[in-house]
C-alpha cells in the first residue's frame, strides 16, 4: 500500500489507527475523525481545541476576578477590624474616665472597670501613680459591659489581655490612658498611637 493510499473498509475510509470503518468521507476517519490527508484537521477536532482554548480562557478570567474579590474582602477586613478597635478604644477611654469621675481615682488596672458594683475594686491610682483607697459608696460599676465581665475584644489581635492586647499606663504623665497594643494600621500609623 502507498502512502497515500487509505485503508477502506465497507462503509468508508478509515485511518490505519483504528482500522474502524464510518461513514464515506475522504478527509477524515469515519470513526476517530483524525485527518487521512496530512495536515488537515477535522472539523471536530478544531471544535475540540477551540473549546479547550475558550475553556482555558474562562478558567484565567476566573482566577482573576476570584483574587480581586479576595484582596478586596481582606482590605474590607481589615478596614472593619480598624473602625472596631477606634470604637473599643473609645469604650475604654470613656469607661476610664467615668470610673475616675465617680471615684476619683484611676482604675488601677483595666480590669476593674469590669467590677460589679457589689465589690468594687478596693484601690485606684492618683494622677502621680499612687495608691488610693476608692470609697465603695461612689463605685458605680461595672462600666465596660464586654461580655463575661471581661475587656473588649481587640479586634486587630483577637484578644483581651490588659498587658498584650491593650495598653494601660499608670504612671505620669500619662495616668490613665488607653492604647492598642502595636502593630500597624492600614494608613501606616501604629495602633498604640491611635
Amino acid at each position: 500500500m502507498s502512502p497515500d493510499e487509505q485503508p477502506v473498509g465497507p462503509i468508508g475510509p478509515v485511518c490505519l489507527h483504528c482500522l474502524r470503518e464510518g461513514p464515506p468521507d475522504a478527509r477524515f476517519c469515519a470513526w476517530c475523525g483524525r485527518s487521512l490527508i496530512a495536515g488537515v484537521k477535522p472539523p471536530a477536532e478544531r471544535a475540540r481545541l477551540a473549546t479547550a482554548g475558550i475553556v482555558l480562557l474562562l478558567l484565567a478570567a476566573g482566577a482573576v476576578f476570584a483574587l480581586v474579590a479576595m484582596q478586596r474582602s481582606r482590605a474590607e477586613r481589615s478596614q472593619a477590624a480598624e473602625a472596631a478597635l477606634k470604637s473599643a478604644l473609645d469604650e475604654l477611654r470613656d469607661s476610664v474616665r467615668l470610673f475616675h469621675a465617680h471615684t476619683g481615682a484611676y482604675p488601677a488596672r483595666l480590669s476593674d472597670l469590669a467590677a460589679p458594683r457589689g465589690s468594687p475594686p478596693r484601690q485606684g491610682l492618683t494622677f502621680s501613680g499612687e495608691a488610693l483607697a476608692i470609697r465603695p459608696e461612689r463605685y458605680r460599676g461595672p462600666y465596660l459591659s464586654a461580655p463575661e465581665g471581661g475587656l473588649p475584644k481587640n479586634p486587630v489581635t483577637g484578644g483581651n489581655v490588659e498587658a498584650r492586647d491593650w495598653v494601660y499606663e499608670r504612671q505620669p504623665p500619662s495616668t490613665g490612658e488607653v492604647r492598642a497594643a502595636p502593630g500597624l494600621a492600614r494608613d501606616g500609623s501604629n495602633y498604640s498611637d491611635w
